[in-house]
């Protein structure tokens, strides 16, 4: 059986991956160790999104924020604020946006919170106002950052993460894995990824990497983000093109 490279964040990302990753050749399979619900709008969380004309910049910190945070959005804003400017943490996040008729700016390199701290709109002197869309969890690097250039910021949590039990493969049908946050990292642990710890282990970013060394982790590979070019980068270094064991020999 050919190998395969197992991507193991939440769909519907995982099968998106998993599509671009087969259209080069690379035989891939989507195991999501998390699932993403959306939280319940309580009357809190629907204050704040009526309070949206009160922010001079919305941000999403990825494309489920948008997908949920946007549902939310739409329901009470036919019409959104029209001097709102709006943010997405990377690319994907910028066409979720996009099917809103939302246009968003994206950092210009590094698709990361780090990255959008770069963006003109974010600078001092700045906005007053910003409000996060995000997922329950996570980093507050943007949040803090932003709190120390003197701007009031507000979170807009919209989503919550479940942990899934699968079945594994044996190790021998894994060329590489996938994984998009310190969050599927620590999902797949608790599954029993831990014996699959020397195969390679494609992560976004060092923060990630750094998680996945210390759960024990010994063949970690930092791309270039998280979308699937910088992934298919990453699995071509490890020599996995096509349907190439890549690094197991």
């Amino acid at each position: 059986m050919t190998a395969s490279v197992l991507v193991l964040r939440p769909r519907p990302g995982a099968d998106e991956t998993v599509d671009a990753l087969r259209g080069h050749g690379i035989p891939a399979r989507a195991l999501p160790v998390l699932e993403l619900v959306p939280r319940p709008e309580t009357p809190a969380l629907r204050e704040l999104v009526q309070r949206l004309d009160e922010f001079d910049v919305v941000v999403f910190v990825s494309p489920a924020a948008v997908r949920f945070g946007m549902k939310w959005i739409d329901a009470h804003w036919p019409q959104y604020p029209v001097r709102t400017e709006w943010l997405a943490v990377g690319e994907r996040s910028r066409q979720e946006l996009a099917s809103w008729s939302i246009r968003a700016g994206v950092p210009e390199r590094d698709e990361t919170a780090e990255g959008l701290l770069d963006s003109p709109l974010l600078q001092v002197p700045g906005p007053d106002r910003v409000l996060l869309v995000r997922g329950e969890g996570g980093r507050e690097l943007l949040a803090d950052e932003l709190a120390t250039r003197g701007i009031r910021v507000e979170h807009l949590v919209v989503h919550e993460r479940r942990p899934l039990q699968v079945q594994l493969p044996p190790a021998g049908e894994v060329s590489a894995m996938v994984a998009s946050s310190v969050a599927v990292v620590d999902a797949l642990v608790a599954t029993g990824g831990l014996r699959l710890a020397e195969r390679p282990l494609i992560v976004p970013s060092e923060r990630v990497a750094a998680g996945a060394r210390e759960a024990g982790f010994t063949r970690v590979r930092v791309a270039a983000g998280a979308g699937a070019p910088a992934t298919r980068r990453a699995l071509a270094a490890l020599g996995i093109t096509d349907g190439s064991r890549g690094g197991q020999q």
